[in-house]
């Protein structure tokens, strides 16, 4: 379902479809999934069913639920991906044993083609920031209902935010994915923050660029209801050229991921820092046979017959 959904772009009559003919047009796209993985035993299948149709550049998580010595476990998902976050049970963990389920979390995989031009920024409990580049990657899960305090905690989480985009002037383009927790068309008070946080920052919700059918990203089958929580954020509109919902063949989670396609011209920067990297060869185990056997034999000569002499 996934690979479909990405091949659909292809078509002209597909929504959000914007004028690209060619699969090798395609091709040159950046692909950006926000993905609440509801726990990594959850999301695990859809990570790796979005890995082996898509191979995304960029997979923005969302509460995968791991505690600081599990952390390990999100470098064991594809060995094509390197990954940037932490555990939001640092305290929980440190203060005695792990009492109820796990929670929260934050991080951003990252293909590898991309490593050697990613800088972390921040990794805390609620957002994880990197750059690529002239490219500034950010995911977000915001306080849901019941949070003490949550209010005050949502202004805090903006923010932070709003001094971290500040302090990279020099991006050209700007992502924001994640689960805010609250819907972004009602009037309740933390969608206003957000709303505010949104205006004041000039960025754009993807989902209104570009309107899907079925926007509903958080589904519960069992009460047999959804709602759309989770959004993806840009300040260059003009850069994105494909977003979706994805209905993947095996989702345990209850969020359903998010994805962006997006101009690779905004990440020139870095792709010429990875050109512009040594390529220096390393060498993991010495080889005899590769030895430059005449050069030694010289060198051992010598010095075997001035022993030979004493």
């Amino acid at each position: 379902m996934a690979a479909s959904v990405l091949n659909s772009f292809n078509y002209n009559t597909y929504t959000g479809y914007h004028g690209f003919s060619s699969a090798d047009q395609l091709a040159r796209q950046l692909v950006i999934i926000s993905y609440n993985l509801h726990g990594l035993n959850q999301g695990k299948h859809g990570i790796d069913e979005l890995i082996l149709t898509i191979e995304p550049d960029f997979i923005l998580l969302q509460e995968h639920w791991l505690t600081p010595d599990n952390m390990f476990k999100l470098s064991e998902l594809s060995v094509n991906y390197s990954f940037f976050g932490s555990s939001a049970m640092n305290a929980c963990v440190s203060s005695g044993p792990l009492i109820g389920r796990p929670f929260g979390g934050t991080a951003i995989m990252v293909n590898n083609k991309y490593v050697c031009a990613t800088t972390s920024l921040v990794s805390s409990d609620r957002y994880t920031a990197i750059k690529v580049g002239d490219l500034l990657l950010i995911t977000i899960y915001m306080p849901c209902v019941g949070t003490d305090q949550r209010d005050s905690l949502y202004s805090d989480i903006l923010c932070e935010l709003d001094a971290l985009i500040n302090a990279h002037p020099e991006c050209k383009q700007c992502f924001i994915g994640g689960d805010f927790n609250t819907n972004l068309d009602c009037s309740v008070s933390v969608s206003k923050f957000m709303n505010t946080f949104i205006s004041n920052n000039r960025l754009h919700r993807l989902d209104v660029l570009i309107p899907v059918s079925n926007n509903l990203t958080y589904v519960n089958e069992a009460n047999q209801c959804g709602s759309t929580i989770d959004y993806m954020l840009t300040n260059a509109p003009n850069g994105v050229k494909g977003f979706n919902i994805l209905d993947l063949d095996i989702n345990l989670s209850d969020h359903r991921p998010v994805l962006a396609m997006v101009e690779q011209c905004w990440a020139e920067t870095a792709r010429q820092n990875f050109i512009q990297q040594p390529s220096e060869s390393i060498v993991e185990h010495f080889r005899w046979d590769h030895a430059p056997l005449d050069e030694y034999y010289d060198f051992m000569s010598i010095r075997v017959c001035c022993c030979s002499q004493y």
